[in-house]
């Protein structure tokens, strides 16, 4: 009798949890916040969408507050609040490590209800373009030696998602961010490690090139012929030449224009459910996919002082990582799902066999309505990252950006050697 009623009292506050979290909430409030954020940034609307942000529940909430910082600390580049944008990007870096290493024993009531009840931990190339923007609001502060220092940081992380999955992810290089990393190096003038981060780029997109659908770039051949040349190392130059594509030729040893377009976004996560028939009733399963994507509006085209300059290349294929990375969870969260499932009848037989049929059938009805696939991500990471390289003579420059009728223009000036970046936004 006194188990009973033990049982009786664990179980009312099991299902009054499980309508609060997964019935009642299931995510709703931060997704309507992103949607109108998402609406303000697509108008370059940054300084709205902060304080939209800032003003709801996310701002607050421990569920969703690696979400909030992320989203915070990427609105803040756009708007040029760099400094902001570094504190909250640290922020959300040192939370994501945080929550990556806490114990699976805290997360005990995620098993039985959903994972949407702990706090979002993030995804690894999620955790990658951290570090991404972050280098770009030094870079934003003509600090390339602290910018590089970022990049580079990329791989340790990498590496520690190698040995936490223990080798069953695919996403182990990042041969954009090494190329940047190439980048930052030559920029201050380190150009021994600017051609050792360059070597680290072509391998890993030659290495991942089925994975991601990026080749090696153009640009990338460039700059590492312009480095070994400069470094005075003839034979590896030659070597590199053999194997460049046709017309590649090392750009000249002069100033730099380095021009990063992040375009259109990531896309969003859906729910994907199976009713699974077992002797008690069906049974839901639910696991995340990725949407189709949206297609992007056309090519970008590039003047520089009046002149076409090029046309930028794909060099990092952000959407094609994710869609990896969650078809590398797939069978991890199948067997987290599978696992739940199971708990979840074994409670309700139990709520039958000393609560009687009602019971069971109230904790059958919860447990269905409660599984709920964890479908938070940052929302507005990009889904690709173009580049272009234009070599400038010293001195001022106009840039021309456009595309579809939309055309942005900067001023840069160009020192006798070695890169100035610029970086836009196009959500289309």
């Amino acid at each position: 009798m006194i188990l009973q009623q033990i049982f009786r009292r664990r179980l009312c506050r099991w299902l009054m949890f499980a309508l609060l979290c997964g019935v009642l909430s299931g995510c709703v409030g931060y997704r309507q916040t992103l949607d109108q954020v998402d609406a303000l940034a697509h108008k370059g609307q940054y300084q709205q969408a902060l304080t939209l942000i800032d003003d709801s529940q996310m701002a607050s909430s421990r569920l969703s507050r690696l979400l909030y910082l992320m989203e915070r600390g990427l609105l803040l580049n756009l708007s040029g609040d760099y400094r902001a944008s570094h504190q909250a990007l640290q922020q959300a870096d040192d939370l994501t490590e945080e929550l990556v290493t806490r114990s699976v024993s805290g997360e005990a009531l995620s098993f039985v209800i959903n994972d949407s009840t702990v706090p979002y931990r993030g995804e690894d190339y999620e955790s990658a373009y951290l570090n991404y923007y972050k280098a770009l609001n030094f870079v934003a502060q003509d600090q390339y030696e602290a910018a590089a220092v970022e990049a580079r940081r990329v791989d340790e992380k990498l590496n520690w998602y190698f040995d936490l999955y223990k080798g069953k992810n695919s996403y182990r290089e990042d041969g954009f961010l090494r190329f940047l990393t190439g980048l930052l190096y030559e920029a201050y003038g380190d150009d021994e490690n600017a051609q050792v981060a360059y070597r680290q780029s072509l391998a890993a997109y030659r290495k991942q090139q089925s994975l991601y659908q990026v080749t090696p770039p153009d640009a990338l051949w460039a700059r590492l012929l312009s480095v070994l040349k400069r470094l005075g190392d003839h034979q590896q130059y030659t070597d590199l030449l053999a194997q460049a594509p046709p017309g590649t030729i090392d750009e000249d040893d002069g100033g730099l224009l380095v021009l990063l377009l992040d375009r259109g976004q990531i896309p969003a996560k859906e729910e994907s459910s199976i009713l699974l028939p077992t002797t008690r009733g069906p049974v839901r399963i639910s696991i995340p996919v990725l949407e189709r994507s949206a297609p992007l509006s056309g090519d970008v085209t590039v003047r520089v002082d009046g002149v076409v300059a090029g046309r930028p290349e794909l060099v990092g294929n952000v959407e094609a990582i994710a869609r990896r990375s969650m078809e590398d969870k797939k069978g991890r969260i199948i067997a987290k799902e599978t696992a739940r499932t199971v708990t979840k009848e074994a409670l309700t037989r139990r709520a039958e066999g000393q609560l009687g049929d009602a019971a069971g059938a109230l904790v059958r009805v919860i447990s269905i309505l409660t599984a709920n696939a964890d479908l938070r991500f940052w929302r507005l990471l990009p889904s690709r990252v173009e580049l272009l390289t234009v070599p400038l003579k010293p001195g001022p420059h106009q840039v021309e950006i456009s595309l579809g009728g939309q055309t942005l223009t900067r001023s840069v000036t160009a020192t006798e050697r070695g890169p100035v970046f610029l970086h836009h936004r196009f959500f289309r």
